[in-house]
């Protein structure tokens, strides 16, 4: 298989905020976004609305540019293509109703749960999008699980933690999902997986 990207998004902002950008982000979205998504055409705020409008923006040219690149590189390597996922907030439980803010508590324009439909229509050269899995709760890792296992999406768990406590997740994965891939991070460095204390995904796996 071919990593196209590694938890695509970006930090600290919610959008690119550069004068080019923010003159395509007050026109028009595009036209074959907008028919794909089944949506009405308009700006941005106009058809995702003041809360999604910078994340979706910024979710159709990440995602359309690293779509681009795997369709460059498939008639070289044809091989199936993916990207994986760094889910939802610090220790907010890829609860995006509640807590998550894009580019805070994640990389805004990754495809997180609540935008797969986007990078879908934005994205098919794109074969699987994989979720990063660190949560300990089987509520929350079930939940994320069913959201990647999708008809147009094989479910591929491309990391998550190692030990015990994660092992019995893998039988979820295949068990009620059919997942064609299950991945421990680090199992070879010892018992923190390879993931500093100082990150956010050490609190999330320490919990």
């Amino acid at each position: 298989m071919m990593q196209v990207e590694n938890e695509s998004g970006i930090l600290g902002s919610v959008r690119d905020y550069s004068p080019a950008a923010t003159k395509l982000f007050n026109g028009p979205v595009p036209a074959q976004f907008v028919t794909a998504l089944k949506k009405n055409p308009g700006t941005w705020t106009e058809v995702f609305g003041p809360r999604m409008a910078e994340e979706a923006f910024e979710v159709y040219y990440l995602s359309t540019y690293i779509s681009t690149v795997a369709k460059a590189g498939k008639p070289i390597y044809p091989l199936p293509t993916y990207c994986n996922v760094w889910m939802g907030g610090d220790n907010t439980n890829d609860n995006f109703d509640v807590w998550d803010q894009p580019g805070e508590g994640y990389p805004s324009g990754g495809p997180v749960t609540h935008v797969i439909d986007l990078w879908k229509a934005s994205a098919p050269d794109i074969d699987i999008i994989g979720p990063d899995i660190y949560h300990q709760s089987p509520i929350i890792y079930q939940r994320i699980l069913a959201s990647y296992h999708r008809p147009d999406n094989p479910l591929m768990v491309v990391e998550t933690g190692g030990g015990m406590n994660f092992a019995r997740y893998m039988f979820y994965a295949l068990g009620d999902h059919d997942a064609i891939g299950f991945t421990p991070y680090g199992v070879d460095v010892g018992a923190t997986n390879g993931i500093s204390p100082q990150s956010p995904r050490w609190r999330q796996t320490s919990a």
